[in-house]
């Protein structure tokens, strides 16, 4: 019984201490957005999201990955890792944030980091729009104001 014990326990302490780099599993490696990735308006750039969170189940394992747009290409902004629906880290391939990828979460709670730099756990996973809305809700503000009301079906989920 110790035995499985400490077995248990080593493989939590390798799951929480993970190497930083990129995340392996689904949706890891994409390299460009799906057609039906959501969007989201960060900095003036619409920023695709896949999978949206509405499709990250307690069964998904894998990632979810934001792309902004770099000349006709994509590139990736940020990875969440997630294992059984439940963030557990943020991937930077530009290294841009250690502050922030060298959290670790558990539960839907902060297992390591400081939680004044580290993300809240129940944003790690980002809602976003469906594909078009973006463009939308721009045309929308544009015409009627900020007080626009949102387009009909481009909620956040």
């Amino acid at each position: 019984m110790r035995l499985i014990l400490f077995v248990a326990a080593l493989i939590q302490c390798t799951y929480l201490f993970a190497a930083d780099d990129r995340p392996v599993g689904t949706n890891c490696e994409l390299a460009a957005p799906p057609e039906d990735a959501g969007e989201e308006l960060s900095r003036g750039f619409t920023v695709r999201i896949y999978p949206r969170a509405r499709q990250i189940g307690r069964e998904y394992t894998g990632c979810q990955v934001m792309f902004a747009p770099k000349g006709s290409q994509w590139t990736t902004v940020v990875v969440v890792e997630i294992a059984g629906g439940d963030p557990v880290r943020l991937w930077d391939p530009q290294n841009s944030m250690p502050e922030m990828t060298s959290c670790r979460y558990r539960n839907g709670k902060l297992a390591i980091g400081d939680p004044a730099k580290c993300p809240m756990p129940q944003y790690l996973i980002m809602r976003s729009f469906p594909p078009g809305c973006v463009e939308k809700i721009r045309k929308a503000v544009g015409e009627q104001g900020l007080k626009a009301p949102r387009p009909a079906g481009c909620d956040p989920e």
